[in-house]
């Protein structure tokens, strides 16, 4: 009995070490790959610690794969140019464009995000401005979106009016600046972008409309690595079947939109108006008389029927602005309809 016992014992720990010494060989045996990118933040972000959700899929896949994953950041031009050469296996995350077909391969789409044409509203206060004229672009590191987004570009290149920026802070402060008066970025960048940088100004800056609908980003190959290409989309699938990684942005929100341009009318004994802060009606700021705003949402009160004995309750009820110009540019307030006039 102890014999047998005594031989299960060493079978059974030859086992675990056999077991063990397979773990580590698969271990040892993963291929490292470079994935090539840049700080695109919500989506890329410039730190390990908190790499984004597009960062995370594609390091998921690739180790799904069986690789050793190492995120490698430059700027996105330096890295789709080491792709073109075919010194890089694998950067992302890219859109696929007409111009881009044939220089590299394309995956499947990992995320699907939502770009836009923007303009200052301090520019432009009553509508968005012409995609045409004498409008100058901002880009930054001649991106690519895809779509009509493009075809714009393209036209302001051909005609000499895109200025071309290193990183999205330095466009977005052109343009609150106005030495641009266009600028295409994608929704969610433009917000976290505005937010960490521009708080004051971000309400100033807005979204035109009627662009094109979500694209989708994707990993870029060189030509000649379809293995590599086809192995990686069928890791993909796996994993979005399996629900084990995102297929898009959830959040849809974009900038507050804010059109109808309004002025400040201040009372003849006080020349300086009271205007709080939504949530926070502890906050208040001043706004000299003329100033420029752009009203964001009438109240209810002014939107609905109004009865004779509900006028002075209406004029005092607040209608939340954005001012335009003045000590206060950028931020959003709410004010008494009283001192609320419509521009002409």
């Amino acid at each position: 009995m102890c014999f047998i016992s005594g031989n299960r014992s060493i079978i059974a720990l030859a086992a675990l070490i056999i077991a063990a010494g397979g773990a580590e060989a698969r271990q040892e045996s993963l291929e490292p790959i470079d994935a090539y990118t840049s700080a695109w933040p919500p989506y890329v972000q410039a730190h390990a610690d908190a790499p984004g959700p597009i960062t995370d899929i594609v390091r998921t896949v690739f180790d799904d794969m069986g690789y050793e994953v190492r995120v490698r950041r430059f700027s996105f031009a330096y890295v789709y140019d080491k792709v073109e050469r075919g010194q890089a296996r694998a950067a992302f995350p890219f859109f696929e464009t007409e111009d881009r077909i044939g220089e590299v391969l394309f995956s499947d789409p990992l995320f699907e995000v939502t770009s836009r044409i923007y303009y200052s509203k301090r520019a432009h206060p009553d509508r968005p401005p012409r995609l045409t004229g004498d409008e100058v672009f901002g880009n930054v590191s001649r991106y690519r979106f895809g779509g009509e987004i493009d075809s714009v570009l393209a036209e302001a290149e051909a005609e000499e009016r895109v200025i071309s920026f290193d990183t999205e802070a330095e466009a977005l402060a052109a343009l609150i600046d106005n030495r641009i008066g266009l600028l295409p970025m994608t929704d969610r960048v433009a917000r976290e972008v505005l937010e960490r940088e521009f708080a004051a100004q971000r309400a100033l800056i807005a979204p035109m409309e009627g662009f094109d609908p979500p694209q989708p980003l994707k990993v870029v190959f060189p030509l000649g690595e379809e293995a590599l290409r086809d192995a990686f989309n069928a890791s993909l699938a796996r994993l979005r079947e399996r629900a084990l990684i995102p297929v898009g942005d959830r959040r849809t929100e974009t900038l507050e939109a804010c059109s109808t341009v309004a002025v400040i009318v201040a009372s003849d004994d006080l020349p300086l108006v009271t205007a709080t802060k939504p949530g926070a009606e502890e906050e208040t700021y001043a706004l000299p008389q003329g100033s420029k705003v752009a009203v964001c949402e009438w109240s209810a009160s002014l939107r609905a029927r109004a009865d004779d004995d509900r006028f002075f309750a209406i004029m005092n009820d607040t209608s939340r602005i954005l001012v335009l110009d003045g000590p206060q540019a950028g931020r959003v307030l709410n004010v008494k309809n009283i001192h609320l006039a419509i521009a002409e």
